[in-house]
């Protein structure tokens, strides 16, 4: 099981690379050559592991109207499943307090609290939640949860990092997947799971 990081280690993951050993490169490698296989897109019997089955939509269609956009990352989850109340809790929070790093300052409790099941109108299980968000931190959708400046919180990436329009749908190709998703990040792995990164990738010519 990962330790959990520090405060000062928390932050450090947002100020630079964290890739460091043979063990964790490899993983990396494994992990990039995963999602170059099957485009980051998990089988449904893997997603009913992580927060119930048929909660994730790989590609949202435009058939009814080809010139609309996509909704942010929320739209690639099922309306009333605990996935898409936090996605969009996150999406929402990140709108109104903006930062570089797009780090979303919430607590679990807050999450949770939010979390409402559409037809009983009460909260959603912390084992829903927790579901939930494994499933959201598989994709790359969300970081693992880090504290920074004394609040916890999670690092949310840009839609366009994990997704891209191929004709009338909009398709969730996953980290690394996208080819210069906004020119000013990039996702590395941690022994936590996926982190969305300001900047360029630093290579060794550089």
């Amino acid at each position: 099981m990962a330790q959990k990081p520090d405060n000062e280690k928390d932050a450090a993951i947002l100020r630079g690379p964290s890739i460091t050993g043979p063990e964790l490169a490899e993983k990396l490698r494994k992990a990039k050559a995963d999602i170059a296989a099957s485009h980051g897109i998990l089988e449904e019997e893997e997603r009913g592991v992580f927060s119930g089955k048929g909660s994730f939509r790989p590609i949202v269609y435009f058939d009814k109207n080809p010139s609309r956009e996509c909704g942010g990352l929320r739209s690639h989850f099922v309306f009333g499943t605990a996935a898409y109340e936090i996605i969009g809790l996150l999406e929402k929070t990140y709108t109104k307090h903006p930062r570089p790093d797009r780090f979303v300052f919430i607590g679990f409790e807050k999450l949770q609290k939010n979390c409402l099941d559409k037809i009983t109108t009460k909260q959603k299980s912390r084992r829903a939640v927790f579901g939930g968000m494994g499933l959201l931190k598989r994709l790359g959708a969300i970081s693992p949860k880090i504290t920074l400046e004394g609040l916890d919180g999670w690092v949310l990436p840009a839609h366009d990092a994990l997704c891209k329009r191929i004709g009338n749908a909009c398709h969730w190709l996953g980290p690394c997947a996208v080819a210069n998703p906004q020119r000013d990040g990039f996702f590395s792995l941690t022994p936590e799971g996926w982190i969305w990164r300001p900047g360029r990738v630093k290579h060794d010519d550089d």
